[in-house]
């Protein structure tokens, strides 16, 4: 299966009229080449108020393996700004679930933030470990466990307990 979507956009809300300063355009491609695999790219790019120097770009490459009771996923996201086209920040994710038995998962996920990379040792990190629980049908319960480590010198990392409640509709 394929699944896209492009646009066209001028970022002035519905009450302007469409100008050349200020277009963006936006485009995601997501396939299926098997059973199970996912790939997805996603590319922004818009120029606000038309000013070349405040032009920023955004993308975001997904890879996945659903496999019913195991899901694994990385991902990547990089952001650049100004008309130099020089990346000012990136992460990538690592993510996955396993299920224990029928609405109980364990999950985990890494994240590595780079927030401005024109910085040295402005990153972090996120370990995160717990459970996913669907307490009634669609609502769902997520305690985990996440540590966050700093590259900065001298910064303690943290550790904390998070408690997340979500739903479907």
């Amino acid at each position: 299966a394929v699944e896209y979507y492009f646009d066209f956009n001028n970022g002035n809300g519905y009450k302007h009229r469409v100008a050349k300063d200020g277009m963006g355009f936006s485009g995601r491609l997501a396939f299926q080449p098997v059973p199970g695999l996912y790939l997805s790219g996603l590319f922004d790019s818009n120029t606000p108020g038309g000013d070349k120097t405040e032009a920023n770009t955004y993308f975001e490459g997904l890879a996945g393996y659903d496999a019913g009771a195991f899901e694994l996923y990385g991902q990547y996201g990089m952001f650049t700004d100004g008309n130099d086209g020089d990346m000012k920040s990136s992460g990538i994710s690592v993510f996955g679930r396993a299920a224990i038995k029928d609405g109980v998962h364990v999950t985990g996920r890494f994240d590595m933030i780079d927030p401005d990379t024109d910085t040295d040792k402005d990153g972090y990190n996120w370990i995160l470990v717990g459970l996913d629980l669907e307490a009634l049908e669609n609502f769902f319960v997520q305690p985990s466990f996440r540590i966050t480590s700093y590259e900065a010198d001298g910064v303690d990392g943290e550790s904390e307990f998070v408690l997340t409640f979500y739903g479907k509709i």
